[in-house]
């Protein structure tokens, strides 16, 4: 059963090829080059997280909250395991630009993942937001 599957896989991708009037290996390495521009991978989406994760324990240390940067960084602290990867984010940072634009310029639209330029403050937002809620006072 599985054969036949496969078997019916190959011929759509034929099929494809051939309405664009390539062989299957150019589809395939066309199909690839248009999965990379218009997406980040998985990868790409959690080195962005776990920097911006980063910047903001090191922000809430440089205005001396360092009882919420601590709380926070136990919260994160899967971050350490990233952090042998950050000299890769600027790599990163421009394949989402470039994957931004083209969405834009191909749908219309702004791309999913858009909010990963902002999700520093994103996250010190929320960081803040709950530590307040935490301690609110109750009258």
């Amino acid at each position: 059963m599985s054969n036949d599957i496969i078997s019916k896989v190959y011929r759509k991708v034929e099929e494809l090829a051939e309405k664009r009037g390539m062989t299957r290996e150019e589809f395939e390495e066309w199909s690839d080059a248009e999965q990379y521009r218009s997406n980040i991978s998985e990868d790409e989406a959690l080195l962005i997280e776990t920097f911006y994760a980063n910047v903001v324990i090191e922000r809430l240390k440089t205005e001396g909250k360092d009882k919420l940067a601590e709380e926070t960084e136990d919260k994160y602290y899967w971050v350490k395991r990233f952090k042998k990867d950050f000299d890769k984010i600027d790599e990163v940072m421009k394949h989402l630009t470039d994957v931004c634009a083209y969405i834009k310029r191909k749908y219309d639209v702004e791309y999913k993942y858009e909010r990963l330029f902002k999700w520093d403050d994103i996250l010190y937002d929320l960081v803040i937001k709950k530590r307040k809620a935490k301690y609110k006072r109750y009258d």
